[in-house]
C-alpha cells in the first residue's frame, strides 16, 4: 500500500532519472452490476529499454449499464438493443479515458519542477505537436480504427469535444473500443497529452489488462465456490 503516490513517484524518479512515466487504464464488467477499473503507473527507461516497473490501483464500481424494455416490435427492439450496447461500451471506455485524464492532471501538479516538459524540437522530432507538453504519457486501451469524426475546429477545446461526443456517440454505429478512438484522442491530445493506442499502449493493454483479468477470474472462482457450498 502506497501512502503518498506523489512522494513515491518523485522518489523513484530521483533514484532513476532516466525513466519516462506511462499511465494506463483498462476495465471489464465483473457481472451485470459491477465493473472493474485498473489504473497503472509505469516507469520505463527509454535508454536502457530493459523492462518496466509499475504500480497499480484497482477499483470496483457500479456499472452504468442501460437496460432495454422490449416493446414486442422486433425492428424497434433490435434498434434499442443496439443503441443500449453502444451506450454501455461508451460509458465503460469513457470511464477509462476520464481516469487517465484525472491522473495525468494529478501528476502535472505533483511533478512540477521535478519532470521538465519536452522541448519543441524534441516534440517535433518524435512526431508530436508542440502543445503536447504534459509531464506524463497516456496509454489508451482503444483500437485506432476510426470511429467518430471530431471536427478540426474543435481541436484543443475539451468542453466542446465532450459536448460533440454526447450528441454524436451513436453516429458511427461501430462496436467496442473503436467507437471512442477519435473522440478520446482529440480529447486527451487536446489537453496536451502524448497518447499511444493499441497495439502500442502496453501500460493499458498489457499491465492493466492483466490485473483486470485476474480480478475477473477471482470473482468467477468465488461465485463457483459459493454455488458448490450452497449445493452441499
Amino acid at each position: 500500500m502506497i501512502a503518498d503516490l506523489g512522494e513515491y513517484v518523485r522518489e523513484y524518479i530521483s533514484k532513476y532519472p532516466g525513466v519516462s512515466i506511462y499511465v494506463g487504464c483498462d476495465s471489464d464488467e465483473l457481472n451485470s452490476h459491477m465493473i472493474c477499473y485498473v489504473t497503472t503507473i509505469c516507469f520505463y527507461d527509454e535508454f536502457r529499454k530493459d523492462g518496466a516497473h509499475y504500480i497499480f490501483t484497482r477499483e470496483n464500481v457500479p456499472t452504468k449499464r442501460k437496460w432495454v424494455d422490449k416493446s414486442g416490435d422486433p425492428k424497434e427492439d433490435k434498434r434499442k438493443i443496439k443503441e443500449a450496447k453502444q451506450e454501455n461500451i461508451f460509458n465503460k471506455i469513457w470511464g477509462e479515458v476520464e481516469r487517465l485524464a484525472e491522473l495525468g492532471d494529478y501528476f502535472e501538479k505533483e511533478l512540477s519542477g521535478i519532470v521538465h516538459p519536452k522541448s519543441m524540437d524534441e516534440l517535433k522530432r518524435k512526431g508530436f505537436d508542440v502543445h503536447q507538453t504534459r509531464l506524463v504519457n497516456l496509454d489508451v486501451d482503444i483500437n485506432p480504427d476510426p470511429g467518430l469524426d471530431i471536427p478540426k475546429d474543435l481541436k484543443g477545446n475539451s468542453a466542446e469535444i465532450i459536448k460533440y461526443i454526447d450528441e454524436h456517440k451513436f453516429k458511427s454505429g461501430r462496436n467496442k473500443s473503436n467507437l471512442l478512438y477519435d473522440a478520446a484522442r482529440a480529447y486527451l491530445e487536446g489537453l496536451g497529452y502524448r497518447t499511444r493506442f493499441k497495439p502500442n499502449a502496453w501500460a493499458s493493454s498489457v499491465a492493466a489488462d492483466f490485473h483486470v483479468r485476474t480480478e475477473k477470474k477471482k470473482k468467477r472462482k468465488g461465485k463457483k465456490a459459493r454455488k458448490m457450498s450452497k449445493a452441499a
